[in-house]
């Protein structure tokens, strides 16, 4: 504890007993000492290695798109030949693409929390072994739940983006294309 009653109260306790004591180390002293090791500072790049992969996420999401934008495009055309409204076909054109996006940052989450849970515990976290054990290994829920927000925000608007791309480039003159 830190609280300075507490440690008075043991200080007491432990000098009745004849019990010397040479130093206090509280558990605040050993986290910042933590903190401030060069381990601790590799771990918080794991921000910007989480930027850097939504991003290439999102390139890699728009790079589909681009790759097969023709094809889409004219089905779209086809299907405002068919009389589909062009509400319609940007719901289609959007709806086709929200669906992936869900399932796959769902799914990676679950096996990054499935790595963490099993890589984790074999990781030496630091270089020279620690007295006490204050490491705790467990998943911080509440910043999963952010960046899993955050992906699905991101790759969501890029998706409907992408979507709302298609359904506008899809003219009726695209049904006369020869793929």
């Amino acid at each position: 504890t830190e609280d300075p009653a507490v440690l008075d109260q043991v200080r007491t306790a432990l000098q009745r007993a004849g019990i010397e004591i040479s130093g206090v180390r509280r558990v605040s002293d050993v986290r910042h000492s933590y903190d401030s090791a060069v381990p601790a500072w590799s771990l918080q790049l794991g921000v910007l290695a989480a930027a850097a992969g939504l991003l290439l996420a999102a390139l890699v999401l728009v790079l589909l798109v681009a790759s097969t934008w023709r094809r889409r495009c004219r089905d779209l055309a086809c299907l405002g030949l068919a009389g589909v409204p062009r509400r319609g076909l940007s719901r289609v054109a959007v709806g086709e693409q929200l669906p992936v996006v869900l399932l796959a940052v769902l799914v990676g989450a679950g096996c990054g929390l499935l790595g963490a849970v099993l890589a984790l515990p074999a990781v030496p976290l630091f270089a020279e072994p620690r007295d006490a054990a204050t490491l705790d290994l467990s998943a911080p829920w509440g910043s999963v739940l952010v960046v899993l927000l955050a992906a699905l925000l991101v790759l969501g608007l890029v998706a409907w983006l992408c979507g709302r791309t298609l359904a506008a480039r899809a003219r009726l003159s695209r049904v006369r294309e020869v793929l």
